[in-house]
């Protein structure tokens, strides 16, 4: 299984793997159909299509008994005219485990006509988050977290393979330098230390709800120390805060 944070990563891999195997002619030289797909963030783009394509579904069709993360095999791709054809005139054929099935794109088309099949030579962390593979190599890059490399690392239960994006790493190496240094090559060391860091990092958002009191600017004091009982209710601040003021509890404004 190879892993990448972003769609786009994984259409670039994607791209990228059939290249080759057309090249090692385990793939037909040419598609025999290109569609207009939908990935998991709404991003539209042409996939195309040649027998042999390893394929995943990113909807469930109970018709043909799959949900979305379900992979196939083409074995089977017909078309009303010659090379690439619309959409609605395709007829595909692939096989799941030891069945064979049959549908038309336009089963798997969203409401706006795009078709959520995908190729499965790649996948984003969260293509197959909860899925188990043998091994996994995955694309480190700057923008990987904590919470990333932690899905992303636990898909396998035999080995998983990190290749890192070394260009990228060594540009946020540089863009930390003060400008007189940013010259100077970088070291292996300090990719490994941003790295960790990179790796270390929460990717997290959390936000500041203030509560206006009766004065600008004062903050709803929380947690109350050595009191229990519930969590005073928003429109209650205004009464604990007159209990506590007397107890040290200071305000800002």
């Amino acid at each position: 299984m190879l892993i990448a944070r972003t769609n786009a990563q994984v259409l670039a891999l994607n791209a990228g793997i059939r290249e080759v195997l057309r090249r090692e002619g385990s793939l037909a030289p040419t598609d025999v159909a290109t569609l207009s797909a939908v990935t998991h963030s709404g991003r539209t783009y042409r996939l195309g299509l040649a027998v042999g394509d390893p394929i995943r579904f990113v909807a469930r069709l109970d018709a043909l008994g799959v949900v979305n993360g379900t992979e196939a095999v083409l074995t089977g791709i017909e078309a009303a005219g010659d090379g690439l054809v619309p959409d609605a005139d395709l007829r595909l054929t692939a096989r799941i485990g030891g069945r064979e099935v049959s549908f038309s794109p336009r089963d798997l088309a969203d409401e706006h006509g795009r078709i959520r099949l995908a190729s499965a030579h790649a996948t984003t962390n969260y293509g197959r988050q909860g899925v188990t593979t043998e091994s996994a190599l995955v694309w480190v890059d700057a923008g990987l977290d904590r919470h990333d490399a932690v899905v992303a690392m636990s898909r396998a239960r035999g080995g998983t393979r990190l290749f890192v994006d070394r260009a990228g790493l060594e540009a946020r190496v540089r863009g930390e330098r003060a400008l007189s240094e940013r010259g100077r090559p970088v070291k292996a060391d300090e990719r490994r230390a941003t790295l960790a860091r990179l790796l270390a990092r929460s990717g997290e958002k959390a936000s500041t709800l203030d509560l206006a009191g009766d004065t600008p600017g004062e903050l709803w004091p929380t947690p109350y120390p050595a009191e229990s009982g519930p969590v005073p209710l928003p429109h209650e601040a205004h009464r604990v805060r007159s209990r506590h003021r007397g107890r040290g509890l200071s305000r800002d404004g």
